[in-house]
């Protein structure tokens, strides 16, 4: 599954099994100061006005 991670000033879209695992994910690569305000699950990348999303981890 993807979920999209809701930062201060940015999103992340992570593939996980869970929202614990994707919150895993994400915490060793937010910059300092970065803090997660939600995680959604999401069926693609690409938002409802066909912009992409900004950053992948891989």
């Amino acid at each position: 599954m993807k979920y999209r991670i809701s930062l201060n000033r940015r999103y992340i879209i992570v593939e996980a099994k869970s929202t614990e695992e994707a919150r895993k994910q994400v915490a060793d690569k937010i910059n300092k100061g970065e803090k997660i305000n939600s995680i959604k699950e999401v069926e693609s990348s690409e938002s409802k006005s066909g912009s992409w999303w900004e950053i992948w981890l891989d």
